[in-house]
């Protein structure tokens, strides 16, 4: 009953971003990347679990290739107002400007949805204070000059 439960629940969020199941259990997804992602009615949340059957290090990206990586563990769909406030922190000058680290460890990551294609994503490491994202949000660059990279969030 759980894995039915658990079955019918992973279904109806994969539909948000017309996902289909492999035989893998990898889901492919239609990606069509425009220039920015601000443009998301949801923002599907994962979290990196490193007990997950892998086959990439701990610097992951949650799509790889044109399929949801196997490292991560759906956390949420998350839509309405909140999609708007998370985009605008990530579009703020101000979340950037602190100290990088050299490393990157991927925590979190967000698929950004819109009409059910997925239009973006970010990877997000606390632990190295620093994202990356597909397409790549400009404001991180602002921060950027001849010798400093503040690229860390602030």
């Amino acid at each position: 009953m759980r894995y039915f439960i658990l079955t019918i629940f992973c279904w109806i969020s994969l539909i948000s971003c017309n996902a289909q199941i492999k035989e893998n259990n990898n889901p492919t997804v239609n990606i069509e990347l425009g220039d920015s992602f601000k443009n998301a009615d949801s923002l599907i949340l994962f979290r990196f679990n490193a007990k997950n059957p892998c086959s990439q290090s701990k610097a992951v990206s949650i799509i790889k290739g044109n399929e949801i990586s196997e490292c991560f563990d759906y956390v949420r769909t998350i839509r309405g107002s909140e999609v708007k406030n998370i985009i605008n922190v990530l579009y703020d000058l101000d979340t950037y400007g602190g100290e990088e680290v050299a490393c990157f460890d991927t925590d979190y990551s967000l698929i950004a949805v819109e009409n059910n294609v997925i239009i973006g994503f970010v990877n997000i490491s606390f632990s190295c204070n620093k994202l990356t994202s597909t397409p790549l949000i400009k404001e991180q660059d602002k921060h950027i000059n001849q010798s400093f990279r503040k690229i860390g969030f602030s």
